[in-house]
């Protein structure tokens, strides 16, 4: 395939490797893009790369990618990005975010394709045109606002294609695509398009493509076969993570009732009469919070008062400007603990209506299961401070509705096991 990209484009994959910077990176994003389109599309595609075709204006524009088949004519803008992308359909400016290093700006692709199509509708005003902006470099979309394009990462790509293809109508036959191909041929950087056999000979590289496809699908059917088994390794490794965890519980719980049988041995002095009215008196003491009257089923909200909360905004004037959030919570109950889980999530409800999630835990902060449990009123750890999250989709505080904390866990002092789950604090709620 890297012969087939190279005889397209007269661009050396393995000396651009070498050099690695931006033009090579942007190189190497067209292969892997037409690379996985030629695995997925039909036997009647043809496909061409670095076309420059001329504008009204009698310039020239360069298009990455342009892919021909029953349904009309693709136009692809490649872009081998990371990070997390942010942006509008109608913003000039999109901003590719990073955790660990300074943001980076760049055009919008969205409105750099529009020129390139312009410029493939004045050769064929009558033939359906679709625009497709692919990041081939593992990045996470989140862009807003945009309709009749197709935005996809490299490994989203397969499905978003034949979902397309199956919305579309065949308009073209073998001879019209044959036609449009040759149309566009004349724009390419090479013409003569010829590719060497190994047993001597030269073939066009539309055969050339066609004797290989055979390789490809076994290639790609190999892939799957190996990410199945990786699933099912992984898969097997966590049960076995599992069981053994299983088994160190059990223990510790062995170890606990045996000192909780002690205990309740050196503390025989104590009658059948006290020991009913205490109990009695727990009771009493759980039903005054609960609608219910029992622990299992405790109305998490009245111990999720005692949470008091100061919540903490920051702006960030980077491009775009967005507000950064924190908070410090501070548990005066004298009975029940709160704790975050591995399922606890930033909720924040803007003013338009839009909703945004962020997990608590993950790259920057691993969850802890004793290190996220904030104490009883007196304890040290009953003052407890989250982790500042950046919200680029809000630009300031008065966007800000409300802010809140889903799946939280509610324990009993001392207590190994929850009484509630799934609670929620309010952070944030704009008076």
């Amino acid at each position: 395939m890297e012969k087939v990209y190279k005889e397209l484009t007269n661009v050396d994959l393995q000396t651009e490797k070498r050099v690695w910077d931006e033009r090579g990176k942007g190189y190497y994003g067209e292969f892997l893009v037409f690379r996985e389109l030629f695995k997925c599309e039909s036997e009647n595609s043809k496909f061409l790369m670095n076309l420059c075709v001329p504008t009204a204006s009698g310039k020239k524009t360069e298009i990455d990618l342009v892919m021909v088949n029953e349904n009309g004519i693709f136009v692809f803008e490649v872009k081998y990005y990371k990070g997390t992308i942010y942006g509008k359909s109608s913003d000039k400016i999109w901003t590719q975010y990073f955790r660990t290093k300074r943001n980076n700006t760049f055009q919008n692709p969205i409105l750099q394709n529009e020129y390139h199509i312009q410029a493939i509708k004045r050769l064929f005003p009558d033939i359906p045109i679709f625009s497709a902006v692919v990041f081939a470099g593992d990045a996470n979309i989140k862009v807003l606002n945009y309709t009749n394009v197709l935005i996809s990462n490299l490994y989203d790509l397969r499905g978003r294609m034949n979902k397309l293809s199956a919305e579309c109508e065949e308009v073209l036959d073998i001879e019209k695509i044959e036609k449009v191909f040759c149309d566009l041929e004349v724009y390419a950087p090479k013409k003569d398009n010829q590719i060497p056999l190994v047993n001597g000979g030269e073939v066009p590289i539309n055969e050339f493509l066609y004797l290989i496809r055979e390789e490809l699908i076994t290639e790609l059917e190999n892939e799957k076969k190996a990410k199945k088994t990786a699933i099912e390794n992984i898969i097997l490794q966590k049960g076995k993570e599992k069981e053994k965890q299983s088994i160190i519980f059990i223990t510790i719980i062995a170890v606990l009732a045996v000192l909780c049988l002690l205990l309740a041995i050196s503390n025989v002095k104590m009658s059948n009469e006290e020991e009913q009215n205490k109990h009695v008196d727990s009771r009493v003491s759980i039903s005054n919070q609960s609608s219910e009257g029992s622990v299992e089923n405790l109305s998490a909200q009245d111990i999720l008062d005692d949470i008091v909360v100061n919540p903490i905004f920051q702006t960030d004037f980077s491009t775009p400007v967005s507000i950064s959030f924190s908070a410090q919570l501070t548990n005066i109950s004298e009975k029940y603990e709160i704790a975050l889980t591995e399922k606890s999530k930033f909720i924040f409800v803007a003013k338009d209506g839009r909703e945004i999630e962020y997990n608590v835990f993950g790259e920057r902060l691993q969850y802890n299961a004793k290190a996220n449990r904030l104490g009883i009123k007196g304890s040290g750890r009953s003052i407890g401070t989250l982790l500042k999250i950046k919200v680029p989709e809000i630009e300031k505080k008065e966007d800000v509705k409300e802010i809140s904390i889903t799946n939280i866990e509610i324990y009993k002092k001392d207590s190994f096991n929850p009484v509630s789950t799934n609670s929620t604090i309010l952070l944030y709620n704009a008076k």
